[in-house]
C-alpha cells in the first residue's frame, strides 16, 4: 500500500469547517488519517466528517465516535490521529481487506470531497494523508463498492425495549458490515432479518465478551452488531432476499430509561445505491 500526502486543507481554524475539495484520485482509498496539531485540538473538537463521492454524501460522523469505533476494531489509539477506513485491513484475504476501499479509477465519477468541522480549538491544524492501493481488477465483483457510514439519531422516552428504523440505503444489494450504537442508556441489541435471529438477547456484557474473543475491544457507550467479527467479509448480511426483494430487518434496543442513540450503518454498497 501506499501512503500519500493530500493537499492542505481549506479554511482550518477554530469554528470553521476545512475543506479537501478533491481527495486523491485514479487509485483505490483504504482510508484517510488526519493529524491533529497546533494548540488545544482533539477528538472532540472534531464535529463532524463529512465524505462526498460522485457528489453523494456517504460519511456522516463525528471524530470521537470515529476515534471509538477505531478503538474498537484496535486500530490503535493516538490522540493526535483519526483514521477512517473504508477497506478492512484485518479481514482474512486480500479481497476482503479492498472490499469496501474506494475504487476511484471507475469511469465518469466525480472526484471525491471531503469537509470537517472543527469546533472550539485552539489554534488547530490539520493534515491528512491517504492510504492507497492499485485500482481494483476489472472483474472483481466489488470494483463499485464502497464503505459508507450512514449516520442516524433516535430519540428514547423511556426505558424498555424499542424497535427502530436503521439507514441501509435504497436496501438493493447493499451488505451490512457493522452497526455502532452509541448510547449511555442501552443494555441489550437485538437484531432480525425476516423474523430469522441474527443476534438474540444481545446483552452488553456478553456481546463485549464475544467481540473480545477475535480481538476487538470494548468501548464505554458503545454496543456493536458485527457479523464480521470474525474477520470474514463474507459474512455481511445482505439487505436483499435471492428473490430481489427487500428483506424486513428489526433492529431492537433495550434501554434503561430515556436518552439518544446514535448508530452508525457500516454499509458495503455502491454510490448509488446509498
Amino acid at each position: 500500500m501506499i501512503l500519500h500526502k493530500l493537499p492542505p486543507f481549506q479554511n482550518v481554524g477554530a469554528s470553521q469547517t476545512a475543506v479537501m475539495p478533491v481527495v486523491h484520485a485514479g487509485q483505490t482509498v483504504v482510508g484517510i488519517l488526519f493529524k491533529l496539531g497546533g494548540g488545544a485540538f482533539t477528538h472532540t473538537h472534531v464535529s463532524n466528517i463529512r465524505c462526498r463521492l460522485d457528489g453523494k454524501q456517504f460519511v456522516d460522523i463525528t471524530g470521537l465516535h470515529l476515534d471509538s469505533i477505531c478503538d474498537y476494531e484496535t486500530y490503535g489509539a493516538d490522540a493526535a490521529f483519526l483514521y477512517l477506513p473504508f477497506g478492512d485491513l484485518q479481514a482474512m484475504t486480500q479481497r476482503g481487506q479492498m472490499m469496501g476501499a474506494i475504487d476511484t479509477s471507475v469511469a465518469g465519477i466525480k472526484p471525491m470531497e471531503m469537509e470537517v468541522d472543527i469546533g472550539a480549538a485552539t489554534t488547530p491544524t490539520l493534515e491528512a494523508w491517504v492510504v492507497l492501493a492499485p485500482p481494483k481488477a476489472i472483474d472483481d465483483p466489488n470494483k463499485f463498492t464502497v464503505r459508507a457510514y450512514l449516520k442516524a439519531t433516535h430519540g428514547i422516552s423511556a426505558a424498555g425495549e424499542f424497535s427502530q428504523p436503521i439507514p441501509m440505503g435504497s436496501q438493493r444489494g447493499a451488505l451490512i458490515h457493522r452497526l455502532y450504537a452509541f448510547s449511555s442508556v442501552v443494555t441489550k441489541l437485538q437484531v432480525a432479518k425476516d423474523g430469522l435471529w441474527l443476534q438474540q438477547e444481545g446483552e452488553a456484557a456478553v456481546l463485549d465478551y464475544m467481540q473480545a474473543l477475535v480481538n476487538r475491544a470494548n468501548q464505554s457507550g458503545l454496543i456493536t452488531f458485527d457479523p464480521t467479527f470474525t474477520d470474514a467479509q463474507t459474512d455481511a448480511i445482505a439487505t436483499q432476499r435471492r428473490d430481489g426483494n427487500p428483506a424486513q430487518f428489526d433492529f431492537k434496543f433495550t434501554t434503561s430509561g430515556a436518552g439518544t442513540v446514535i448508530t452508525y450503518t457500516s454499509l458495503l454498497s455502491t454510490i448509488d445505491k446509498i
